[in-house]
């Protein structure tokens, strides 16, 4: 991607790769406008991918939205994919949606690595490391988390705020 581009889409995303040919989504030199999925009505799933390098500003999208990937009353299927590398308030931001993450890797964050609002939803199986805000983000959110690795935190690996319902 180019540093002015990115996806914004009310439709879902699909990507599929596999454990031996991943996805893999990232700058042409130092950054990227990142991913925004907006009322979509399928599920979107982002399997075997790897995205890194986002910096959502270059997007110029006037909705106050600034997650590097943000899925926005749209649901996903997180599941075995790696985000490394961003430049915004927070990698993925999920918003009034339900959601599944399995065997996710979030390295070098610049703010919070996953942060929640108004969702439901799992997160199983995943690692956080040198995450400069929080590891996970919740507020308003009901979630069940299992088998979290949490390394080089700056601010707090799980952070349960405003009414959310953590297991």
């Amino acid at each position: 991607f180019s540093k002015n581009s990115g996806i914004i889409s009310n439709n879902a995303i699909y990507f599929k790769g596999t454990k031996n040919d991943k996805i893999i989504l990232k700058p042409i030199n130092d950054s990227w406008g990142g991913v925004i999925i907006r009322n979509a009505k399928r599920k979107s799933l982002i399997e075997n991918t790897l995205i890194q390098e986002i910096n959502p500003k270059y997007l110029n999208f006037d909705n106050n939205l600034d997650g590097s990937i943000v899925f926005y009353e749209s649901d996903v299927s997180i599941l075995n994919s790696n985000f490394i590398k961003n430049y915004s308030e927070d990698f993925i931001n999920i918003i009034n949606s339900n959601y599944y993450i399995n065997l996710c890797n979030f390295e070098n964050i610049y703010s919070d690595a996953l942060d929640l609002d108004f969702s439901n939803g799992k997160i199983l199986n995943s690692k956080f490391k040198n995450v400069k805000g929080d590891a996970i983000d919740f507020n308003y959110s009901n979630s069940h988390i299992s088998n979290i690795k949490t390394y080089e935190i700056s601010d707090k690996s799980i952070s349960v705020g405003e009414r959310s319902k953590i297991k």
